[in-house]
């Protein structure tokens, strides 16, 4: 159990304030009366911290919290002197005052009649409020040191009587008596079988969760808007709560581990490479990475007022990372990893990082990167790091084809990103990031949770097109438009495009890679997306053949999605930002190797002769499994190292057999000598028994399984590279007689025969 978990509601009455006498107000001097001392330090230990001036309100709102957290009630006895008795508790017998075993006779204060002790209200209240909220403890507090009346209260039915002032350890420990209170639900093992509340504070008005002073309650009538909103605002905390549960892994609890200068130096020098690999790492290691990179941004003068200290960005990224679903082939803390440091190397190029520290900032705007603002390249990484925060494993099209209550939810329309956007902006409230530059109100953190849930939902792919297109006319406006004649609104337009295409890029980055680094990342995502596939035809729902273990061709998925989707992407972002050429030049050298591939193959097919590849490359996808393997360093791999010397090279016979098929067709069978066998993705079946032949995993279909782009778009992409191609290979006449309907697929055999050591 754990006080982040809780709910406090704070029984306490502002004194009344005195009339201005020259008609002047100072609010903030009456914000501060209104809120006790002690406030917050509630509000730094506990999750949720309301403030409530009316006892039957409180009442109320307690038993409303309760049913979601656990939930404490402390009532200010000092605050309540005005307080009316009510009616059904007002009188002077005290027969029903609660008292333990272990009370004396000299323990009763019968001298209530006379002393008043009973006749006090405030004394009704307490009594009142445990007899109907038996399972929400009371805890009174008050700078009266009387035994006698510590003794009454506690008679009353308070769990626990605290003298004020209210010290910050004293505060620490109130959510032990919710255990108490708790303990024959087990509340203890939560850290084993998890807690059935959730581990970042829910969503909920602001002033609920932030430092800012609270909205004190006043009486409405029954049906006013008022109490309307607050409930719904009460009732939206379960909704957060149940996505939170279902979608977010538990949290890890474990704080980050100091590093040596030495290997910080050495994990320095990865993120600046743009052969940056995040599988050379272990997940403590990219936990650095991710430090590393948003500590070049948060040494910007313009952020010092973050004042966002390491251990709180340790913790952050820690929380963040156990967002990620591990079990995740491709969709995990690694992809985030590989999309934020490309993100970075992005800027870098752009001259936006690392800081310089000697420029004060730019008076004009000369380059369209200029008008992205340190705060701008704070969120952009933010967005990076958490923008597949919680991803369930399967595709937007999934969610949509199984009418789950989160595609309901978001009505279809980007659900996975919506969720994503929803995960981080919660941890972001739970570690504090939104209360820099005045808190959630601010125009600041408006601006910056705007360019933090835009980037986020520009990596829907379904909107792929609709965004190129809009990167296009904003390399055509650049061209005669002078930004520092923008009004605030037109600049900041243009900031969110610019840092949607950035996003974009880094989001497709993998075909830009080296090629091996682009290879193997296309083998994860096709490993992810079978997996869909075999979910899919358990449930019974049609499946697609770029899901279909037994239908994924490599070279031709990635030739297609270069050519059809990212090419497009990369050129019209270079268009605006001329820096980004490089990711081009290696895009097109990876299409090239993939093109050489699939002619290799083929002509290997025609001639009946042995295809010659890697020993290494046969067994790259069972490598690529481990998403955080452990490393002792960098990987320094050039281009050709993925020749393997002639002594390590396997042999492969390749047959080849090219027809017309739709998803349900398995009627292709080719006859090999030893085995007979169609390639598959079933890692399962990568042995065979007492037999050294293995099967080479060849998986395929990466980003094609965009399945609203490229469905939609296919045949009016592929009839316009056969028109005008822009790159000397695009114009491929088996590319222009495809369709989404009717697929033409390449079919494998592959028999890899691999000496044994005897």
């Amino acid at each position: 159990m754990n006080p982040t978990d809780c709910s406090v509601i704070v029984l306490y009455q502002s004194p009344a304030q005195p009339y201005a006498i020259d008609g002047s107000t100072n609010s903030e001097s009456t914000e501060n009366n209104q809120w006790p001392t002690y406030m917050v330090s509630l509000q730094a230990v506990f999750g949720q911290v309301i403030l409530q001036s009316n006892p039957a309100e409180a009442l109320e709102r307690a038993r409303e919290c309760n049913q979601v957290s656990p939930t404490l009630l402390l009532i200010d006895l000092d605050a309540l002197l005005g307080t009316e008795c009510p009616e059904e508790e007002y009188d002077y017998d005290d027969t029903d005052s609660l008292y333990t075993l272990s009370c004396s006779s000299s323990c009763s204060t019968n001298s209530t009649n006379s002393s008043g002790t009973m006749a006090d209200p405030r004394m009704a209240w307490v009594k009142k409020i445990s007899r109907e909220m038996s399972t929400v403890p009371i805890v009174v507090c008050s700078t009266n040191d009387s035994p006698s009346f510590m003794l009454d209260c506690i008679h009353a039915g308070a769990s626990d009587y605290l003298l004020k002032p209210l010290p910050l350890y004293t505060i620490k420990t109130l959510f032990l008596k919710l255990h108490r209170c708790r303990a024959d639900s087990k509340m203890h093992d939560s850290s084993v079988q998890g807690s059935s509340f959730p581990s970042s504070p829910v969503s909920c008005p602001d002033h609920f969760l932030s430092n800012s002073p609270p909205i004190t309650t006043t009486s409405y009538p029954p049906n006013s808007l008022n109490n309307r909103f607050k409930e719904i605002f009460n009732r939206d905390m379960q909704l957060t709560k149940a996505i939170m549960d279902i979608y977010v892994p538990l949290p890890q609890h474990a704080k980050y581990m100091t590093i040596t200068s030495q290997h910080k130096d050495t994990l320095k020098k990865a993120i600046f490479s743009w052969d940056y690999c995040p599988f050379d790492y272990d997940s403590t290691d990219l936990i650095h990475c991710v430090y590393l990179i948003f500590e070049q941004i948060l040494v910007s003068p313009e952020l010092s007022y973050l004042g966002i200290g390491q251990g709180q960005l340790y913790d952050f990224i820690i929380d963040l990372s156990s967002a990620y679903h591990d079990e995740n082939p491709y969709h995990n803390f690694a992809h985030a990893v590989d999309v934020l440091q490309c993100l970075f190397h992005f800027l870098c190029q752009l001259g936006l990082l690392p800081y310089n520290t000697v420029d004060t900032g730019r008076s004009s705007y000369q380059l369209p990167q200029d008008i992205l603002r340190p705060l701008d390249v704070f969120g952009l990484l933010l967005a990076a790091i958490g923008h597949d925060a919680a991803h369930p494993g399967v595709n937007n099209m999934f969610l949509i084809n199984s009418a789950t209550p989160l595609a309901l939810l978001y009505n279809d329309h980007s659900i996975l990103e919506s969720l994503h956007s929803m995960t981080l902006f919660q941890l972001i409230k739970k570690h504090g990031f939104d209360q820099f530059a005045g808190g959630c109100g601010s125009s600041s953190y408006q601006e910056f949770r705007k360019t933090v849930i835009t980037s986020i939902l520009a990596t829907d792919m379904s909107l792929h097109s609709d965004y190129v297109t809009k990167i296009k006319e904003q390399a055509d406006r650049m061209k005669t438009i002078d930004l520092n004649s923008l009004d605030s609104v037109a600049l900041q337009n243009e900031r969110l495009l610019l840092c949607s295409g950035l996003i974009k890029c880094a989001d497709i980055s993998n075909v830009t890679r080296p090629f091996m680094r682009a290879e193997k990342w296309a083998e994860l995502l096709v490993e992810e997306f079978v997996l869909q596939g075999d979910l899919e035809r358990e449930l019974g729902m049609p499946v697609l053949p770029m899901n279909d273990r037994t239908k994924v061709i490599l070279e031709d998925s990635q030739i297609g999605f270069i050519c059809f989707v990212a090419l497009d992407l990369f050129k019209s972002v270079q268009k605006v930002l001329p820096e980004m050429s490089f990711a081009v030049n290696h895009m097109e050298s990876n299409l090239k190797r993939w093109e050489h591939r699939k002619n290799s193959n083929h002509n290997c097919a025609s001639t009946d002769t042995p295809l010659v590849v890697p020993a290494a490359s046969a067994a790259a996808g069972a490598a690529a499994g481990a998403a955080t393997g452990a490393s002792a360093g960098v990987k320094e791999e050039t281009e050709s190292s993925w020749e393997a010397p002639i002594e390590q090279q396997t042999t492969i016979h390749v047959e080849t057999v090219t027809k017309k098929r739709t998803s349900g067709t398995m009627d292709c069978n080719t006859q090999v000598v030893e085995i007979h066998k169609r390639v598959s993705l079933d890692s399962g079946r990568d042995t065979l028994s007492n037999s050294s032949t293995r099967f080479k995993k060849m998986p395929s279909m990466p980003a094609m399984a965009m399945e609203n782009y490229v469905e939609s778009k296919m045949t009016t992409v592929a009839a316009s590279i056969d028109t005008k191609p822009e790159h000397p290979n695009e114009a491929r006449g088996e590319w222009g007689t495809h369709d989404s309907s009717n697929p033409s697929y390449c079919q494998y055999t592959v028999l890899s025969t691999i000496s044994t050591p005897h």
